[in-house]
């Protein structure tokens, strides 16, 4: 019995070890180390570039007209600002960065504000499970 408490401590340690390292692998610890039903799964933290179905902004194009602060933005003068990020698994996003600027810093800065801001309905995997994927999207201004 001793035995089977130290070894499940040492799996438990391997465990949080690896995730306060960032390793990107699935680590499964039982708390019995034989019973399923105390299972502790820590998730896969693996970006997907194309999961299938991707990521995306529930009614973009209305999002962006309600909040965005330069609705009234010269049509003449129009911009587009191309970000980059990924979408969490609970539709949050991080690592957001500029891929294409306007030139424009207060336009640029909004467009970050606007996709920081937005809450995502995240990509899944093949078997239907929602994981983090990257998304690129561009921001217009005015907006279409």
């Amino acid at each position: 019995m001793k035995k089977t408490v130290l070894f499940c401590m040492i799996l438990v340690t391997v465990g949080i070890s690896s995730l306060i390292q960032g390793n990107d692998s699935k680590v499964s610890i039982s708390a019995d180390c034989f019973s399923p039903h105390y299972a502790i799964a820590v998730s896969d933290t693996t970006i997907y570039e194309t999961p299938s179905p991707t990521a995306e902004l529930p009614d973009a194009m209305t999002y962006f007209r309600q909040n965005n602060k330069f609705k009234d933005w010269d049509k003449n003068n129009s911009k587009v600002v191309v970000l980059q990020g990924i979408v969490e698994k609970n539709g949050t996003i991080s690592s957001v960065r500029i891929l294409r600027p306007s030139n424009v810093k207060e336009l640029d800065d909004e467009a970050l504000r606007l996709i920081q801001s937005a809450k995502y309905t995240p990509g899944k995997n093949a078997k239907g499970e929602v994981v983090r994927s990257k998304f690129t999207i561009p921001v217009y201004f005015p907006a279409n």
